[in-house]
């Protein structure tokens, strides 16, 4: 019997910043907090904003949401949620990464610590589906040097009909990599700014070891509210921008079976902005209903734990003999 339970990205963004914790999911209830929220450790950091928007909540987290009768009472199962929300400023791509690193390599080591429990990462990541950074979490890797970090979250990138938000931009310094063609140039970062964005000034690529999807491309959507991605349009819409950049990320042993549409741009527009009088937040609502499913690795541990059962019972049968 598969458990369903929601996640609910405003109500998560409402809470904090940036936090993880452990949920226990039991029938029959999703049960309140079940482990105290992950409390980020101090880092030598060359800004305080890296780790300022990784601020734990200090109090427990609690749902409660009833499940379908024909669950087993017995039933339980555990999954890690997070939530962030980065820095807005499009021309420090370097300090959104090292944002996003530091959730991501916390989020990996408390679900190995917990059995390799499913993930789920929602948040406000103030980058783009069309951004290096938006590959980076759904890919795994980035290297740096072929980008510049002015340009990592898409949002200098949009097209004349967005709005975008305009700050003055940091010096940076451009090398080529020998090449003939400027279509092989190469994006200098100074030492402080691979500090900020990988932990290690020798580092020029980054890489996660979550294997993240994004829920809404996982399930078919209206093309009046989706790109080409399946990603929704917008999810913000205020002065200084329109477009999408929130998003609930899931790992193995999770799949999407609900989403809740976003409004489209043209009804968007016609508020002039968010907030309005209609809805209270910046930001549109992301939910998404999740399904408990047998990941990669459990069907490997399953086979690897059938073969071995197998072999002895083949050994007893030939003592027995």
């Amino acid at each position: 019997m598969e458990c369903c339970f929601f996640v609910a990205l405003q109500l998560l963004g409402a809470l904090s910043h940036g936090f993880l914790c452990v949920l226990q999911v039991q029938a029959p209830l999703l049960l309140h907090r079940y482990y105290p929220s992950h409390r980020f450790p101090e880092e030598k950091l060359p800004s305080s904003r890296l780790n300022s928007s990784l601020d734990p909540i200090h109090h427990p987290f609690s749902l409660s949401i009833p499940f379908p009768k024909q669950m087993r009472k017995d039933y339980s199962r555990r999954l890690l949620v997070g939530n962030i929300h980065v820095l807005f400023n499009p021309n420090r791509g370097d300090i959104k990464l090292g944002q996003i690193r530091l959730l991501l390599q916390k989020a990996h080591a408390l679900s190995e610590k917990w059995g390799s429990i499913p993930v789920v990462l929602a948040g406000d990541f103030n980058s783009t589906p069309q951004s290096a950074i938006y590959k980076f979490l759904s890919s795994s890797e980035l290297n740096l040097t072929m980008h510049d970090k002015r340009q990592l979250s898409g949002q200098n990138q949009l097209p004349a009909c967005s709005i975008s938000w305009h700050a003055k931009a940091d010096e940076e310094a451009i090398f080529f990599s020998g090449q003939a063609s400027s279509r092989f140039v190469r994006y200098c970062w100074t030492d402080e700014e691979l500090i900020t964005a990988t932990g290690n000034s020798k580092y020029t690529k980054l890489k996660h070891r979550l294997k993240l999807k994004s829920s809404y491309p996982t399930l078919k959507g209206n093309a009046r509210t989706r790109d080409r991605r399946g990603e929704p349009l917008a999810t913000t819409y205020h002065s200084k921008f329109l477009g999408t950049v929130d998003y609930l990320w899931f790992t193995d042993g999770l799949t999407p079976t609900k989403v809740l549409d976003t409004l489209p741009v043209g009804i968007l527009r016609s508020t002039g902005g968010l907030p309005s009088k209609k809805c209270g937040s910046d930001h549109l609502a992301l939910v998404s209903e999740f399904a408990f499913v047998q990941s990669s690795r459990d069907e490997e541990q399953q086979q690897y734990t059938c073969t071995e059962i197998a072999v002895n019972t083949a050994s007893v049968e030939e003592e027995a003999k």
